[in-house]
């Protein structure tokens, strides 16, 4: 996207010590946004942004129209990711409702992808979070600690997952990751 041309990653110096199943995403409009689902314009708010209605059940995601998720982060707060730009529809959203915060947060975290049958077993030495797929399974978020440092982790697929972190701990997080995937190299 041409938002981030300028941008350059934190990972950049270690991502050739990368096993094949840890990548980092490009860039993606990554917003905060905070409102109340009583509020009578979160259904407008939800049709133009997702295509769908913002998930309302704990540490869930919903999958949109034009490549759009969102995360629920707690009752009144969600995470929007899109790969496409969405200045136009932010601006309408904006015009509709006063009740509403909605923050690009797109620069503030970086998206790692862990894929493969050991990804659950990496995840898990990282973090003190149960990661069995009865538990955690697609469409699944949760915010938790990974590796002392805050994180957000999405089940994608059966054993595939994306973790957000912030950039100033990005490197840290990558190598904890890095480390603990060494046996399944």
């Amino acid at each position: 996207m041409e938002k981030f041309n300028h941008w350059s990653s934190p990972l950049g110096e270690i991502k050739a010590d990368f096993p094949p199943f840890i990548e980092e995403l490009a860039m993606r409009e990554q917003w905060n946004i905070r409102c109340h689902p009583e509020d009578k314009q979160f259904n407008d708010l939800s049709d133009i942004l997702l295509g769908e209605r913002f998930p309302e059940n704990p540490n869930s995601v919903v999958q949109g129209n034009g490549g759009a998720k969102v995360l629920w982060l707690s009752p009144t707060e969600w995470l929007l990711v899109k790969d496409k730009e969405i200045g136009e529809q932010i601006e309408k959203i904006r015009s509709i409702t006063a009740h509403l915060s909605i923050t690009d947060v797109s620069a503030n975290r970086v998206i790692l992808s862990l894929t493969g049958e050991n990804a659950r077993t990496i995840l898990s030495k990282c973090c003190d979070f149960d990661f069995h797929p009865e538990v955690f399974h697609k469409s699944r978020c949760a915010q938790t600690l990974m590796a002392k440092s805050q994180a957000i982790i999405e089940c994608t697929g059966e054993n595939e997952f994306h973790i957000y972190v912030r950039n100033s701990f990005s490197r840290y997080v990558a190598e904890i990751l890095i480390d603990a995937s060494r046996e399944f190299c």
